[in-house]
């Protein structure tokens, strides 16, 4: 897991970060990617340049991406920070107990979270 925060400010006490991004050229004409958290509290979509929501330490939270057909069919996307590069068809899920980054890229591509943070203006 990455930790990349440049300014988390006003994190309460016993809580964690989770920040998703993905970058903004996920979008456009073949489709979009939105990310949604289990239990609930982060809700994002591509060429947003990112989400945040915080967590208390130790919980167990569930990312699903819902990827658009077409982009799905056009540009395969995995989770990078969470396991091996998994498919973003499949949940990601994480044990927070620090300040946590993930990303949903193209599978295509040599991403690292830091390479998508960058690129979504984060």
């Amino acid at each position: 897991m990455h930790k990349l925060f440049p300014d988390l400010g006003g994190a309460a006490p016993g809580t964690v970060a989770l920040h998703v991004w993905s970058p903004p050229d996920l979008g456009g004409p073949t489709g979009r990617v939105q990310v949604r958290s289990q239990p609930a509290g982060l809700t994002c979509a591509t060429g947003s340049g990112g989400c945040r929501a915080s967590f208390g330490s130790g919980t167990r939270v569930a990312l699903t991406a819902v990827i658009s057909p077409a982009l799905q069919e056009s540009r395969p996307l995995v989770w990078v920070g969470c396991g091996n590069r998994s498919p973003a068809t499949q949940p990601c899920t994480l044990l927070l107990s620090s300040d946590t980054s993930v990303c949903v890229a193209p599978a295509d591509a040599s991403w690292t979270v830091e390479v998508c943070r960058q690129r979504a203006g984060g």
